[in-house]
């Protein structure tokens, strides 16, 4: 192991610098503190960030086909369920009124005040 401040060659186990008495157990100027991870990670996560709605943007202003993002109800029945559930509401409650608009029980009912008007 050399030693940082002389670059006197000395023992991989030694404490001290055989000729300058340096500590060897330092750990060397350059390595990096927590202010430098910090620093470092800031600018690679705004970079990560500034990258993703820099492409973002780019891809949205290309012409069709490659900025569609509809994708068919059809397709992604898990994703619109909700929706679906609704739509199925509508459609039951539709059926069922027009059910009862043509149910047996409710034209005698109709037909009732007629007979009695025509008497």
């Amino acid at each position: 192991m050399k030693c940082p401040s002389c670059g006197q060659e000395n023992n991989t186990q030694a404490k001290n610098c055989r000729k300058c008495k340096a500590d060897l157990t330092l750990p060397p100027s350059w390595w990096p503190d927590w202010r430098w991870h910090i620093k470092t990670l800031s600018c690679v996560y705004i970079v990560l960030t500034l990258g993703f709605f820099l492409i973002s943007f780019i891809l949205h202003r290309l012409p069709p086909p490659y900025d569609q993002r509809e994708i068919a109800p059809e397709m992604t029945p898990w994703l619109n369920h909700w929706k679906n559930k609704a739509a199925d509401n509508k459609d039951n409650n539709a059926t069922e009124n027009k059910a009862a608009a043509n149910s047996p029980e409710k034209n005698k009912e109709e037909a009732k005040p007629d007979n009695q008007a025509k008497k």
